[in-house]
């Protein structure tokens, strides 16, 4: 009985922690952005952005250099995403366009 109680609590910590990053995951994914970085800050394994207000988390892979997203991204630089897009443009100091892509959960 006590190893059917651990395994119940150990899936739905499980379950919590996935769907945690599946509903951050889908609020980027969905969203169209395109405005100035107001924040930019990493949090563990995630860069938090805040843009037009709006907070998202997201894990960046860069598609066109090796330098890590909040290495390069910088308070007032541009970004613009479509929604339903992975993709998107960060404008950094407005001539420089690097290209990045989010994973979607780890």
């Amino acid at each position: 009985m006590k190893k059917l109680f651990l395994l119940c609590c150990i899936t739905a910590v499980i379950i919590v922690c996935v769907v945690a990053r599946v509903t951050k995951y889908n609020q980027f994914h969905d969203a169209e952005i395109n405005g100035k970085l107001e924040s930019v800050y990493r949090n563990r394994d995630y860069v938090m952005i805040s843009v037009n207000g709006e907070e998202f988390r997201i894990i960046p892979v860069s598609l066109s250099t090796a330098a890590n997203f909040d290495e390069v991204a910088k308070v007032g630089d541009t970004i613009s995403k479509m929604a339903g897009s992975d993709k998107f443009n960060l404008i950094h100091e407005e001539d420089e366009v690097f290209l990045y892509t989010v994973r979607k959960y780890w």
